[in-house]
């Protein structure tokens, strides 16, 4: 089965486009892998508004472990499986918190076996920041990303105002990259990313 895995930073909207993707795509009930750290497994199953809920905090590194669930998608006249695996987001430096550094671990330990990484930035960041071209984690997913393979950035909060110079300062930032503005809130364009999602499956 192919992986794909949601990388990005902090508060970036990962967990929640993880869930409203999987609603899109015609899901109905979510069957959660949760995956910590420490290798201890846990299982759920939740509606796609208790998995909201639940799952999707305002607060950065809201997420400390590795969340997936299987995808059934049409590819063609066949039906395919697909883990899409959502993820701690990752800073640059070391974080204070021993849970959130070993969910960061995780994350990259995992991205390495990745079919695809889906990387999530936030429109809104991007705009507020004062220099599209100073480093960061960002950076660094994206150089890393694309040594080895499948690699999409979603600009996320499309449905924010002010949220078309974020996407300019992407697009700017990583010029000839594949990229999509979405919003993981309502829905926004996930049409465009479920056609290269299926090109994965």
């Amino acid at each position: 089965m192919k992986r794909l895995m949601i990388i990005g930073r902090p508060a970036v909207g990962k967990t929640l486009f993880l869930i409203n993707f999987a609603a899109h795509m015609g899901q109905k009930t979510l069957r959660l892998v949760i995956e910590r750290p420490d290798h201890r497994v846990e299982s759920v199953v939740l509606a796609p508004e208790e998995a909201r809920a639940r799952l999707v905090g305002r607060t950065g590194h809201f997420t400390r472990s590795v969340q997936s669930l299987v995808l059934d998608l049409r590819k063609g006249k066949a039906r395919v499986q697909v883990e899409l695996e959502d993820t701690p987001g990752l800073d640059l430096g070391i974080h204070p918190d021993a849970e959130v550094r070993k969910g960061m671990a995780q994350t990259i330990r995992k991205m390495r076996a990745a079919d695809l990484v889906i990387h999530i930035v936030d429109a809104l960041q991007l705009a507020a920041s004062p220099d599209a071209g100073s480093p960061s984690i960002d950076m660094e997913i994206a150089h890393f990303a694309l040594t080895r393979g499948g690699y999409i950035i979603l600009v996320n909060k499309m449905d924010i105002p002010g949220a078309q110079a974020g996407l300019e300062k992407a697009r700017a930032l990583f010029p000839g990259q594949l990229m999509v503005g979405i919003s993981a809130l309502t829905g926004l364009n996930f049409r465009q990313v479920a056609r290269v999602v299926g090109r994965y499956a």
